[in-house]
Parts: C-alpha cells; structure tokens; sequence
C-alpha cells in the first residue's frame, strides 16, 4: 500500500530542489559593525523574493493531487510531458533574473560574519599584494579584486566608493602594480604605515601591529652585526660587482633620473625564492655606481684623456 503523503511530498521536495538549487538554503549574511560604511537591511528584499519565489512554487504544487503530479514529474522532478516541460523553463527563466539579482557578499558592508581576516596568519607572511592589503586594512579575508570577482552583482554606492578609495590610498603610498598579483610590498611595513598615518582599520589588526613592533627582531640585529663585520675592501669588490651585473645584464643607466632595472631585479629574484626589497637594490646600486665613477676617475687613461 503506497502512501500518498510520504510519496508526495518526496516529489515536491525534489521538485523544489530541481528549480531553487542553493536558494533553498540561502540566508542574508550577518552583518557586525566594523570599517567602512554599513547596510545591514541591504539583503532583505532579495530574501523576500526568493522566499515568494520558494513558496508560489510550494503552493502551486501542493494543489495537484499525487496522481497529477505523478503525470506530469518523475520522482526526481524532472517533467515528463510538454505541458510541464513549457511550465519549468518559464520558471528556469524567473529563477535565472532571481539569482541575476543576488546581491554582492559586501553589498551592505565588509564586516561579514564568516568573512573575517585570519591575522595572525596574514601577519606572518612575508609581503602584500594591493588586494591582500587593502583586504586586511578593511577586516575581511583576502580574495583578490573582489569587484572584479563580482562583476554584476548589485551593491550600494558607498560600500564600493569606500573600497576604490582604500586601494587609490594603498596603491598611491606603495606604488602598487595594480592588478598584478606578484607585485608585493613587506607586510609588516604596510602594515605599521596602517597604524603610523591613523588610517581606519580593524581593532585587531592594529593590537597585532603593535605587539609585532614591540618585539625585538633578533635575526634583524644579527644581521646588522655580520654586516658591521664586513671587511671595506671586500665591501666595494660586492658593489663594483652588482654594479658591474646590472649594467651588463639588465642595461642599467646610472645617469637616468628613473629606471625600472630594480624592479626588474627584484622580480627575477623573487622568482628564485630571494626576497630583496626594490629600495635595498636601489640603494646598492647607486652606492655601485658611485664606486665606478670614482674608479673611473682616478684611472690613468681617464686622467690622460683630461689632460
């Protein structure tokens, strides 16, 4: 003996999945107060939409007698005539402009629960990227150019207003290669600038900042020590050879006013797994470049050629 009930609401249920998917799970995300501008209600007209749209297709259904319904759907509430077929891709139509519609995560703000920034693990990476950065300094877990990943999607005004000018700041003070992942700046730097200039960001963030500055970096003494050790003559022989490579390798014009070879070398060197800042190989080679003029200066075909 079959029982009608059990048996139609299995086929309503598998209906419901086959044409709502993940709407039937979705719920607004729990916005806390944080960085940044703030719509907490932002997300409960989609939610009322997709709640009509849940339970028209509920009702509707719960009208059909199991026969009507065995007649028309499968147990896996797939369509079995043209009738039905017509009536589900109407409806795939309205479910396509239903999740069109879906709003952004950061829709009504950043500061989403679930989306929190790990800190302690961000903090221990080596460096940034613009993304990763401008992420932190807002309080959610990094996830690339988030406006472009949402590309679509409806969000308020000031919510994106808010995200363009933290990246036009972080970019501008860094001279960040916007859009380009490997293009990174130390962490910490970025990081105690944050803290340095005031600028609005997450309450953790700064405690983490601050704990960190206040440690002594004992490796950073113990590398001021060998480098206080290093024999001079030894010293201008590592220069005349960096120099000697960036104007052999990579071109480099002592003379020009700007030059792109350190970001060049650092890049190749970051391939390699070395970290070097731009502004430590600048420094080198003009402390390189300033060693060969002074070599070339006292040569004694440069002195005849003078004279």
């Amino acid at each position: 003996m079959r029982n009608d009930k059990l048996t139609k609401n299995y086929i309503l249920g598998a209906i419901l999945r086959r044409r709502h998917g993940s709407l039937l799970q979705w719920q607004p995300p729990e916005i806390f107060e944080g960085v940044g501008p703030s719509f907490p209600n932002v997300f409960n007209e989609f939610n009322a939409y997709v709640q009509a749209a849940i339970e028209t297709s509920r009702e509707t259904m719960a009208e059909a007698t199991l026969d009507e319904l065995l007649a028309a759907y499968d147990h896996a509430g797939f369509p079995r005539t043209e009738a039905a077929q017509l009536r589900e891709t109407i409806l795939d139509g309205e479910e396509s402009k239903l999740r069109q519609s879906e709003p952004a995560w950061f829709a009504g703000g950043f500061n989403v629960v679930g989306r929190e920034a790990d800190y302690k693990y961000w903090l221990i990476m080596k460096n940034w990227s613009l993304y990763e950065a401008v992420a932190l300094s807002i309080g959610f877990e990094p996830a690339g150019d988030i406006l472009e990943d949402n590309l679509g999607k409806g969000c308020q005004s000031q919510v994106v207003d808010f995200y363009q000018k933290r990246l036009t700041l972080l970019q501008d003070n860094f001279d960040w290669d916007e859009g380009s992942p490997s293009d990174k700046r130390p962490s910490i730097e970025v990081a105690q600038w944050m803290v340095k200039v005031d600028l609005e960001i997450p309450a953790k963030l700064r405690e983490h900042v601050t704990y960190l500055s206040k440690t002594p970096d004992k490796q950073s003494n113990s590398k001021s020590k060998v480098r206080e050790s290093i024999d001079p003559r030894e010293r201008k022989t590592m220069l005349r050879l960096i120099i000697g490579l960036a104007k052999g390798g990579y071109s480099y014009d002592e003379k020009a006013a700007r030059s792109s070879v350190p970001k060049e070398i650092a890049n190749d060197l970051d391939l390699e797994g070395i970290n070097l800042e731009q502004d430590t190989i600048r420094k080198y080679l003009r402390e390189g470049a300033e060693l060969l003029k002074n070599d070339l200066s006292q040569c004694p075909d440069t002195q005849a050629k003078k004279g």
